[in-house]
């Protein structure tokens, strides 16, 4: 049994949460401890502060839920070009279930977030006797510490368990997600680079609940011709706010006594241009992941052209690099050395791809480069033993063999020599005239 099998199994009796571990007050735990890091608005960012942001969690949710339900199958290559190892214990783990507590879609879903949020993500191999991967365990990243290189050349991670102590875990248990890094070893989290655009959407957000907390109106001053004492002045504050400060005691008229006259400071939301700097920062938050803006649910400028264009890219610059990041750590942390030549992940790209019917027969109408079981396979649908081969382009009807063995025997016939034409002559006899072949049939 594998170290953080026991771990987890160690915990079910107890219910321990997940944030109850005794965990080493590194620097960087503080900062998440106090809220994050400070920024020049005056708001602490970190990933789980930022995941209050909605366009963060839409980007983090939507990017992790395509890997997610993405089928990643394991393919063998054969002589005529390759299948599906749907036996291999391999696929089961990243299709179905890589361990006993949670589904495939929960275990990628949980390490494209992590990578989004934190730059890394982690899973720890539990391999058998013979080395073969049995089981998966997603690893929180947060108190993962940055790993070193031994002197074979080799990762070694050190992690935290939840009870306390910390292990160390060697390159081949370790799988191993990377975002963006300037060495190859560490990811950097965008959280932590965009702080500050992350942390000015927060600032909005927070001006935004106390402004209408404020009954949605600016600040002002109650002005008396009189001189007020400390307390009379404190007094008529508090009795201003609480007949109409908060959303409930708007709209409500206001009685002014003894002189007592109302001026509102600051400037209102419109003359702020509050509305536009928050779609802005909205916008600029998405890009950190490369979102299109209607993702995020910001829909001024999309027609239904330009959404099905940035679906399209999407799916592109986005999806495509992500899938290309799980297809090889996969491949190279999964698979044992001898098994690397023969099989391999790949993410089934076409299956988040759902065009109608007809695009995508047009589609395959003109991929003439394509096997007709090369498509079968693209629309889920079994292989037919005479699908292997290509069909002519010009109506995608015949295979292409046949069409080879019609023309062969077109130009052998066509090859045969000429038999000369018959010759015949007509002759003069006693009997008067007859007509003679010389030669030929």
């Amino acid at each position: 049994m594998g170290l953080i099998r026991e771990a987890v199994t160690s915990l079910i009796p107890a219910t321990r949460a997940l944030e109850e571990g005794p965990f080493p007050l590194t620097a960087a735990r503080l900062l998440e401890v106090m809220g994050g890091t400070l920024t020049a608005t005056g708001m602490r960012v970190s990933p789980e502060s930022a995941l209050s942001l909605t366009a963060v969690w839409d980007a983090v949710d939507m990017i992790s839920g395509d890997i997610a339900r993405t089928p990643v199958p394991l393919y063998q290559r054969t002589n005529q070009g390759r299948t599906k190892a749907d036996a291999n214990r391999l696929h089961y783990l990243l299709n179905t279930a890589p361990n006993p507590y949670m589904t495939a879609y929960t275990f990628k879903q949980a390490l494209q977030g992590h990578k989004m949020l934190r730059g890394n993500a982690f899973a720890n191999i539990e391999r058998d006797s013979s080395g073969e991967p049995v089981a998966l365990w997603p690893l929180r990243a947060d108190v993962m510490e940055r790993p070193v290189i031994s002197q074979a050349g080799t990762l070694i991670y050190r992690y935290t368990m939840e009870n306390g102590p910390q292990v160390l875990m060697p390159q081949s248990e370790v799988l191993h997600l990377r975002g963006f890094s300037n060495d190859g070893i560490w990811g950097m989290s965008p959280i932590t680079v965009h702080r500050e655009t992350i942390a000015l959407g927060m600032a909005y957000r927070a001006f935004s609940a106390k402004f209408f907390g404020n009954n949605a109106s600016p600040g002002g001053v109650l002005q008396v011709k009189q001189r007020l004492t400390k307390e009379a002045a404190e007094r008529l504050r508090e009795q201003w706010e609480i007949a109409h400060k908060g959303m409930d005691n708007a709209m409500r008229v206001a009685v002014l006594e003894d002189g007592v006259t109302w001026q509102a400071v600051g400037m209102a939301l419109d003359d702020a241009q509050y509305i536009e700097s928050s779609k802005l920062n909205r916008i600029e938050v998405a890009s950190i992941w490369h979102i299109p803006a209607h993702k995020v649910g910001e829909l001024d400028r999309a027609t239904f052209t330009n959404i099905e264009e940035q679906d399209l890219d999407y799916e592109g610059a986005v999806l495509d690099r992500e899938y290309a990041n799980w297809d090889q750590q996969l491949n190279k942390d999964l698979l044992l050395p001898q098994q690397q030549a023969t099989f391999y992940f790949e993410f089934m790209r076409q299956a988040l791809v759902r065009a109608t019917i007809d695009k995508r027969s047009e589609a395959y109408s003109r991929a003439w480069w394509m096997k007709p079981n090369e498509i079968r396979d693209r629309e889920n649908m079994d292989r037919i033993p005479e699908f292997d081969e290509p069909f002519i382009p010009a109506n995608n009807v015949l295979p292409l063999s046949l069409v080879v063995k019609k023309v062969d025997a077109e130009i052998e016939k066509a090859n045969q020599p000429a038999l000369p034409a018959p010759v015949r002559q007509l002759r003069r006899t006693d009997e008067g005239y007859e007509l003679r072949l010389v030669s030929g049939d």
